[in-house]
């Protein structure tokens, strides 16, 4: 019988992670970027359909009770009606059983409850989510997560690529939902990502920097990439890829006005000079838009004062 390893005897954080889910688990957590999962949205929409035929079923059900109740208690002067007073509605007859309006109703309400559920904050109905339910509010949250990009995909199938006692990392039937890199279109199409990259929400130079420029050096000077021998694998450094496009950008908007007075020194006619500034002007809205992540407005700001 095989002793256990004790963390005693052998320092856990020197053991190597066990192949497959382990050790792509563990690489994954350095790299939530990459971290691509499918929502199943397609199982969630129909959790959804399925809830709201439900509800609407006993909507109709429940409104052919309130008229078969209501005509037959409209008649009796003085009696328990069911539409006019919700103490008749819900309180037990003699033997303690409840009206079968009542009794369908809380049934209504519990099927509710996962679909439209309301907000327990006081001020319900200053909310925006307010009748939003469990349900509901997982899809939104679910449709909210960016999706993944080519680069992403092409992070996880170097991982998924790499083999041990010549397999694959994964062999199962999920191992096929991120691609691979003989085919790295071949994924699923229902994915999403845990984090959006950074370099995603800045600039148009750094994206094209980072997401295009990168790989194709990676692909013709392997040296570029970092080793990762614990998570199994070679891994992108983007370090220099991003420093070089912050040097780029402040050199460009160091010089930018700078030539602009130098060219416009040496146009002597006035035609040629408004010519020049429009000109100038153009190449200035340009690299705003490059160089910066600028949102309309700013845009419209920039160029026209």
């Amino acid at each position: 019988m095989m002793e256990p390893i004790l963390g005693g005897e052998i320092g856990m954080s020197n053991l190597p992670s066990v192949w497959g889910y382990p050790s792509l688990a563990d690489y994954l957590a350095t790299k939530p970027e990459a971290s691509i999962f499918s929502p199943f949205s397609a199982l969630t929409i129909r959790d959804l359909l399925y809830r709201q035929a439900e509800l609407k079923k006993l909507q109709v059900e429940h409104e052919r009770l309130e008229w078969r109740d209501y005509q037959s208690q409209r008649n009796f002067n003085g009696g328990p009606c069911y539409a006019k007073n919700w103490e008749d509605l819900s309180a037990p007859d003699e033997k303690g059983n409840s009206s079968e309006q009542w009794e369908h109703f809380q049934l209504i309400q519990e099927k509710l409850w996962a679909y439209s559920r309301f907000s327990p904050f006081f001020f319900w109905w200053m909310r925006p989510d307010k009748h939003l339910g469990e349900a509901l509010i997982q899809a939104s949250t679910i449709a909210g997560y960016p999706s993944p990009t080519t680069f992403d995909f092409d992070v996880i199938q170097r991982q998924l690529d790499v083999y041990d006692e010549k397999t694959l990392t994964l062999m199962g039937r999920d191992g096929s939902m991120w691609g691979s890199t003989l085919d790295p279109t071949d994924h699923a199409l229902d994915v999403i990502n845990l984090r959006r990259r950074q370099n995603l929400n800045e600039d148009a130079f750094t994206r094209w920097t980072t997401g295009t420029l990168l790989p194709w050096f990676d692909k013709r000077w392997p040296r570029l990439r970092k080793n990762e021998p614990r998570y199994g694998g070679p891994g992108y450094v983007a370090g220099p890829f991003l420093n070089f496009s912050f040097c780029v950008s402040t050199v460009v908007a160091s010089a930018l006005p700078v030539t602009a007075i130098s060219v416009l020194f040496y146009v002597n006619s006035m035609r040629g000079r408004l010519i020049t500034i429009g000109v100038l002007n153009i190449l200035y809205a340009l690299c705003f838009n490059i160089f910066t992540n600028p949102r309309r407005p700013d845009v419209f700001i920039a160029v026209s004062t």
